[in-house]
C-alpha cells in the first residue's frame, strides 16, 4: 500500500482531480517515493522478515527497524533446536527465554532472567518479526512523501526545471542517502525525527 495516495498527490501539486492524463506517472513517482521513505526511515507500513544472526553473543540486533513485534526466535545447535519464548524481566519462567528491546531493535538471549550468550554458531538463530510504525502514516513522513513527488514532477516539467546551480534549486541543499540518491533537504528535514541510525538495514 502506497505511503500517499493519488488523490492526496493531486492536491499537492493542483492536479484537478478530473485530469486523469498524468496518472501514471504520479503513480510512479507515488512508488519512487515509498522506495526513499523506507530508504530513510525504514519501514512505515508493516513488513514481515526472517533473518538468521550469529550466536555466541547474549543480544542479536535486527536489520529493519521501528520493530513492531517478534513473532519467533528458534537457535540450532546440530540437528537440535530451541523455540523460545518471550520471557519479560519479572516474569521469567524457564532457561529457553528472550526479551526485547523494541527502541533498539534487539533481541537478549535469557535464561530465568539472566542474560545468557545464544549458542556459538554461524547463522543458527533464526528470527521472524514484523517492522513498521504501525497505524497511521506519521503527518512529517506523508508530507515528505509528497515534497518529494513535487520535486520528482517538477523534474518532468521544462517550465519548472530551474536552471544548473542555481540558487534556490531543490537539489541545491539536498543530502545523499543510503542508496546514494540526493534528495531536497526539505524532504531530510520532514523526515529526520524518523531517520534510521546508520549502519541499519
Amino acid at each position: 500500500m502506497p505511503i500517499v495516495d493519488l488523490a492526496s498527490v493531486k492536491l499537492h501539486l493542483n492536479i484537478p482531480t478530473t485530469d486523469t492524463r498524468q496518472d501514471l506517472e504520479l503513480q510512479r513517482f507515488m512508488a519512487a517515493a515509498d522506495d526513499h521513505v523506507r530508504d530513510v526511515c525504514g519501514p512505515i507500513t508493516a513488513e514481515l522478515h526472517t533473518e538468521w544472526h550469529d550466536g555466541g553473543r547474549s543480544t542479536i540486533a535486527l536489520d529493519w527497524l521501528p520493530l513492531a513485534s517478534v513473532q519467533t526466535v528458534v537457535e540450532y545447535v546440530a540437528a537440535s533446536s530451541w523455540i523460545l519464548t518471550e520471557q519479560p524481566l519479572g516474569s521469567s519462567t524457564d532457561s529457553y527465554g528472550y526479551t526485547v528491546d523494541a527502541e533498539r531493535g534487539s533481541i537478549t538471549r535469557r535464561a530465568v532472567g539472566v542474560a545468557v550468550p545464544f549458542p556459538a554458531g554461524t547463522r543458527n538463530v533464526r528470527v521472524v518479526y514484523t517492522s513498521g510504525t504501525g497505524g497511521a502514516v506519521p503527518a512529517t513522513v506523508f508530507l515528505g512523501a509528497l515534497e518529494l513527488i513535487r520535486h520528482l514532477w517538477q523534474l518532468t516539467q521544462q517550465a519548472a526545471r530551474p536552471a544548473f546551480g542555481a540558487t534556490g534549486s531543490y537539489d541545491a541543499d539536498g543530502a545523499t542517502v543510503p542508496t546514494g540518491f540526493a534528495l531536497p533537504a526539505r524532504v531530510l528535514e520532514l523526515w529526520k525525527p524518523f531517520k534510521r541510525p546508520p549502519g541499519v538495514a
